[in-house]
This record gives structure tokens, C-alpha cells and sequence, in this order.
């Protein structure tokens, strides 16, 4: 459940840590809407988390996230540093990684760090 900006930061975060992987090309056109939820298609470029280039992937997946729902006027949303080390913050359980995002989003951007 949760909105559709709260589906696809959590999405980002079952990716690389359940499927260990890094979509790559992760953006408002290889996400579907369907019965209340959030579905990730094309996955053919993801890359296994441990690549070279799969946090530099990861980053820029998680700036596509961030502007796309701002471009939607969605409030509030993380830093993209914020973002980021939520997605790959070894230490949050499973099962524990909604109330994770909820407790970023409740406590807002550090002072003076800019948004993606």
C-alpha cells in the first residue's frame, strides 16, 4: 500500500537489497500503475548490485524518482543523499523499511542540503 511516491522509493530499496540489483534506467516509463500499485517493467539492462557502475546507476535511478514527483507536486519527498543511503543502508531490517522512510520523511532535509 502507501502512495505511489512511497511505493517507488521502497521499490528502489526491495531492488537492491531483495533482488540485488540496480534497475539503471529506472523512471516514470518503466513504472505502471495497476490496481493501486506500483509495477516495475523493463529490467533488462539492470545490472547485479556489486557492478562497477551500479551505485553511479543507483543514483541517478533515485534522481529520476525524486524529480519525477516533484514535477508532480508531491511533498514531502527525500534528498537525493537521503534517498540514497536509505536505499542502501545495510543496517534496516526487513520489515522494518517502511517505518525507515517514514522516520526520513518526518524528519526532513538536513539544514542547508539541497534537493535532487
Amino acid at each position: 500500500g502507501g502512495g505511489g511516491s512511497r511505493q517507488v522509493m521502497l521499490l528502489l530499496r526491495h531492488i537492491f537489497h531483495g533482488c540485488r540489483l540496480v534497475h539503471a534506467d529506472f523512471s516514470e516509463y518503466n513504472l505502471l500503475w495497476y490496481n493501486g500499485r506500483v509495477v516495475v517493467i523493463d529490467v533488462s539492462q539492470a545490472v547485479e548490485h556489486d557492478h562497477p557502475n551500479a551505485l553511479v546507476f543507483l543514483r541517478k535511478d533515485c534522481e529520476n524518482a525524486i524529480l519525477f514527483f516533484r514535477r508532480q507536486g508531491v511533498r514531502p519527498l527525500p534528498t537525493l543523499q537521503q534517498l540514497f543511503g536509505f536505499v542502501t543502508d545495510p543496517v534496516i531490517g526487513r520489515g522494518e523499511e517502511e517505518a525507515a522512510y517514514d522516520a526520513l520523511l518526518a524528519a526532513g532535509a538536513p539544514h542547508g542540503e539541497q534537493e535532487a
